[in-house]
């Protein structure tokens, strides 16, 4: 493994070997299996290809994500608020993308991001996830093991919508003085229009 991580002429030239017989193949999935099959274990390889071959893409990802606690339990304090936030900031700097807004109520979180074309929503929701956990566990900040619940709703929006999405984000406390997650998250599923099954979407909101 130290090969693909330790940086030497040998990696270099595996690395460019690699990006000449990509931009050699013509077939869309035969260039999506090599990505996979031979760099899938190792995003810094995968990343420093992507810098390569596409040179000139542009892109406008902005994705909300939103995760819960498990159980739907108040753990989430305050005094650590702050703290906890700037984790998961610096995770998403960390996976090449751009944090523009992020509250952590006491039972689930909301997390703006321009997403870079090489991380996918879900690679980013679990590092978000497991690393802000993570920290919560090591620095004993609750009383047992914190974890979030399994699952998160993704939700994408346009350039022009940024200015009220981080509006929203960044007023939840006024927000869920009139409405509950629950009738927050549904909300996003009609808005989206994206069909949902009410037995996981209570498994979701109230994990037992």
């Amino acid at each position: 493994r130290w090969f693909f991580v330790k940086k030497s002429p040998l990696r270099d030239s595996y690395i460019t070997t690699i990006t000449l017989f990509y931009q050699k193949i013509g077939s869309t999935s035969l260039k999506y299996k090599l990505i996979t099959y031979i760099c899938h274990y190792n995003q810094i390889i995968i990343n420093q290809i992507h810098q390569i071959i596409m040179p000139n893409t542009y892109t406008q990802l902005y994705v909300q994500i939103v995760f819960a606690v498990k159980g739907r339990e108040n753990l989430i304090r305050e005094k650590f608020r702050s703290e906890l936030e700037k984790i998961m900031c610096t995770i998403v700097t960390d996976n090449q993308s751009k944090p523009l807004a992020v509250y952590c109520n006491p039972d689930h979180t909301h997390i703006l991001i321009g997403l870079h074309p090489s991380v996918s929503v879900s690679k980013m929701a679990e590092a978000i996830k497991s690393g802000s956990s993570g920290w919560l566990n090591r620095e004993n900040k609750i009383v047992g093991k914190f974890s979030w619940q399994t699952g998160y709703g993704a939700f994408s929006y346009s350039k022009s919508q940024l200015d009220d999405v981080i509006k929203y984000i960044l007023n939840q406390p006024e927000h869920h003085k009139h409405k509950t997650f629950r009738e927050e998250y549904l909300d996003y599923l009609k808005k989206f229009d994206i069909p949902f099954d009410d037995k996981y979407l209570f498994d979701f909101l109230n994990e037992i």
